[in-house]
Parts: structure tokens; sequence; C-alpha cells
């Protein structure tokens, strides 16, 4: 039965990438799902369990296995209508609002940079298993205070419009937009929040934009011609290059200390880490039960501010651990979260409305275009699949202010305000 995952997913993706003749969208996401699935079969040959947030083994089950399936195709489909072979345009409604949200990126990323530099570079030259030790022993980030809090104020508010600005790089660049310079310096600030990420040894936002950028390179690859196409492979090749040896040694770090067989405990914590997000979804699914309804991660920002605003994560999974004897921080993909906090049905009915929205925000118009408007809204909804590989990355405030601005942006690219 644990086959059935990778099998499916390979199919899909094999189907989709042959009606599309390439890869596209949905087919990058079908076979991201494909490749954690094989990592679900080795953990079961080397019988990883109990360790490294994959929990004890239990028998997989078929409804686990079909819901799983179904669902995760549910939430990729709708995006097929985004077939790379076919569109030829992202129409800009308002140039100069792209350009002034693009300028005020680059100002976050560097204003950023500039107030995190000497913490960033005492963070590199540290211990990284011990940050991420005091990180996970005290479930608290990088604090300031004072002026450095005001001067951070555009990170806290801006830092995860990287996907934005990841879309506007490439909209310029394979529209002949801006010159090198510029494109280039959107890119970089594509990468504020992997600089708030360095300070607790993260490796979740340096996933995240990877995937992200790899997702936008096979959306835009048709439109652009070889030398575009250069453009955005060279700098991809150096911050991944950078990225991954952070990540191994990020890795390395957590895994290798007061360990006898470091090798084979670092190679098990990488299969562990890409794996289990179908065995632990299996075992939620057959031994989970939701005690309660909760809509504190999946809106995050209306109940911080306004419903329950001593709403804190660590709490709550304490709550759940109370209640149920299951620990919720392990990857069990987005759809994990859901069960958990909504229940299985409420799980099933997110997905259909989910699907449903994705698929009449995702057609194209009868010239092969779509406005940069109802784009925005679709790279947003693509994320939920796309970083819900290991749980629902919307639960967190800052995510929600991108959130709040993709949909204030949309809104505003859409509609013109006429003054008398």
């Amino acid at each position: 039965m644990i086959l059935i995952p990778f099998i499916y997913f390979t199919a899909l993706f094999i189907y989709l990438r042959k009606k599309h003749d390439g890869i596209d969208v949905s087919a990058f996401l079908s076979l991201l799902y494909a490749f954690m699935s094989f990592f679900a079969i080795i953990i079961e040959a080397r019988g990883i369990y109990d360790i490294n947030g994959v929990c004890e083994r239990t028998p997989i089950t078929f409804g686990a296995t079909f819901s799983y399936c179904a669902l995760l195709t549910l939430s990729i489909i709708p995006f097929s209508r985004l077939r790379s072979t076919s569109l030829k345009n992202i129409t800009i409604t308002k140039p100069q609002l792209m350009d002034f949200v693009s300028w005020g990126l680059i100002v976050t990323f560097f204003l950023t940079l500039a107030m995190l530099f000497s913490d960033i570079y005492t963070a590199l030259t540290s211990d990284l298993s011990e940050i991420r030790s005091m990180v996970y022993g005290d479930d608290e980030g990088h604090h300031v205070s004072g002026l450095k809090w005001w001067l951070l104020l555009p990170n806290t508010l801006f830092s995860q419009f990287s996907p934005i600005a990841i879309l506007f790089f490439y909209i310029n660049v394979s529209q002949s937009r801006k010159s090198n310079l510029f494109n280039y310096l959107l890119l970089a600030s594509s990468i504020t929040p992997i600089l708030s990420a360095i300070l607790i040894a993260g490796r979740t936002q340096i996933i995240y934009w990877l995937l992200s950028y790899l997702l936008c390179f096979f959306l835009f690859r048709n439109q652009m011609n070889a030398e575009q196409r250069r453009i955005v492979v060279r700098p991809f090749l150096v911050f991944a290059g950078a990225f991954v040896l952070f990540f191994a040694s990020v890795t390395l770090a957590r895994f290798t200390t007061n360990t006898l067989d470091s090798d084979t405990n670092t190679l098990n914590s990488v299969i562990a880490y890409t794996g289990q997000a179908f065995i632990n979804y299996n075992n939620f699914f057959n031994h989970y039960i939701c005690h309660k309804i909760s809509f504190n991660r999946i809106m995050p920002v209306s109940h911080y501010f306004v419903i329950d605003p001593g709403w804190t994560l660590k709490n709550y999974r304490a709550q759940i651990m109370s209640q149920t004897g299951m620990n919720i921080g392990v990857f069990y993909t987005f759809l994990g979260d859901l069960m958990v906090d909504l229940s299985k049905v409420g799980m099933t009915i997110f997905v259909l409305l989910f699907a449903g929205i994705s698929t009449f925000l995702s057609r194209q118009e009868e010239d092969n275009s779509i406005p940069i408007y109802r784009m925005l809204l679709v790279q947003l909804l693509i994320l939920i699949p796309l970083q819900g590989l290991f749980y629902y990355s919307f639960h967190r405030v800052d995510v929600g202010y991108y959130i709040i601005g993709t949909l204030l942006l949309s809104f505003f690219f859409k509609y013109t305000f006429k003054t008398r």
C-alpha cells in the first residue's frame, strides 16, 4: 500500500507532461509529490520509524491512501489550465503600480540586510546546532526592540512577499521590461525571508524559495527566448548553490552532534525529512479525532489580532497532545493540518472549495493571456500545495500579511478609481 502514492503521482506526472507537451505547473507539482512519496518507500525499507519526526509504524490503510491521492489531485489539477505551451503573456494593466511595489520590496531587502548583517554574520560563524537547539527549546526566534524594531517593520510586514518578487522578476525578463540591474535587484529582494531564517538556522524558507523559483520557470519558460532563459538560470544557480551549502551545514550540525554513527543518522534524517508526509498523514487519518474545529492556523491574522490574541502555536500543540497524545508538529502535508484543525469533513470541504476557486481563476483569456491581477491570486493559491509538501504554510501571521497584500494588490491592479 505504501507504493501506491509514488506510483500514482508518477503516473499523473507522466500523463500531464505528455498531455501538455512538457513540464508545466501541474506536472511540476505532481513530480514533487511523487518525489516525496518515493522517500516514504525508503523510510519503510530502512525502518526509519518513531525518529526524526516519523511516527511509529502503523498499517497503511486504503482510506488514508485514497483520500491522500484524491485530495492532492483536486489541489493540483486546477492548475493544469496554466499550460505554459499555450500561455502567451501576463497582461500588466498598471506598470507604474508594479514598479512601485518592486521598489518597495527592494528597499525592504536592503534595509533588512543592513539591520541584520552583524546578526547574520554571527549566526553563520556560530554553532548552528546550538542555534537550532535554542529555537526548538524556547519556540522563539530572533527578537529586536527600540529603533531597530521600527527599521525592521517593513521586513515584518513584507518579507513574505517573496513569491511576488519572483513573479515580477519573471514578468520583467520575459517581456524585456527594465534593465538587468533592476531585475536582479528585484530578484535579490525575494530572498528577504531567508535573511531572517538564517538567524534561527532555518531551512524551510530556502526550500520555499527554490520551489517558487522553479515553479515560475516552468510557467514562463515558453515565453522566454534563449537569452532570457540564461538571465533567469544564472542567478538561480548562484543562489541555489549558496542555499544548498547552508542547508547541508544546518542538517549536518543538527544530526551529527553526539552521535556514534553520524553518517547513517544524517542520511536517515534527510530521508525522514523528505518522506515522512504520507506516513504521518496515514497515522493521523486513522487515529486522530478532532475535538474542536479551529480556524486559528487557517486564518492567522484575524484570530491573532481580533478573535483570540492570546493564542500561540506552542500552547495549541500542547493542547492537542493532552487531548489525543499525538504530536502535530510533524510533516503530513497541508492536508494533515487541515484535518487536525477542521476534521476530515472540513478538510474535504476546504479542498473542494480550493479546487473550484483555483479552476476559475486559472483560466486563460481568448488571446491566451492572464491579467496580472488574476495571476497574483493564482500564485497565492498555488503556494498551498507547493509549500504544503510539508504542512499548511499559511499559519503564520507574517504570511497573513502576504495574503492580505496580494488581495489588495489584485484589487488595485484590476480597478481604476477616477477622481473628479
